[in-house]
């Protein structure tokens, strides 16, 4: 399973505004970027996490930039609040290949650029406690609004 792309063309674009931009990944991020105290995974970006492969993987990585006591904030759609047939057969599908059932292989096209095919992952509430337990992260709210939900972790200190 493949880490979502890095954009060199975006780097180089916010370092020609002034921004230290810096090329990585969700499973490997850049070193030198110092810590936060506070991530946010907006815009339904918990499928940064992938799959079930990669999820702890960046779940680490994310500790690894955040302050004890830090957030890491949250959001995504639930993969299971359909009544589809298309969505629950694709669920069907993915089970049966060993993937979760809300996991999905895109790339981002803009005209004629695209990037590399990629995991993204859509996940339920059980399925993102599943990996947040042994995470170094603990779940202390989660909000939930027709499909989507938001969620806070905290990073203990």
């Amino acid at each position: 399973m493949t880490p979502p792309p890095t954009s060199p063309g975006a780097v180089a674009v916010a370092r020609a505004r002034g921004v230290d931009a810096r090329a990585g990944s969700a499973t490997a991020l850049p070193g030198g970027l110092g810590t936060f105290d506070a991530v946010l995974l907006l815009g339904n970006n918990v499928g940064l996490l992938g799959s079930a492969a990669t999820a702890p993987e960046v779940l680490a990585e994310l500790a690894r930039v955040t302050a004890p006591g830090g957030r890491l904030l949250l959001s995504g759609l639930d993969p299971f609040d359909t009544d589809d047939r298309e969505h629950l057969d694709y669920h069907r599908w993915n089970r049966e290949r060993g993937r979760l059932p809300g996991q999905c292989r895109i790339r981002l096209r803009d005209g004629r650029l695209a990037t590399e095919w990629f995991d993204y992952l859509f996940l339920s509430e059980p399925e993102l406690r599943a990996f947040v337990d042994p995470s170094p992260w603990r779940l202390t709210r989660w909000e939930r609004e027709g499909h989507g939900y938001a969620v806070e972790l905290i990073r203990p200190r």
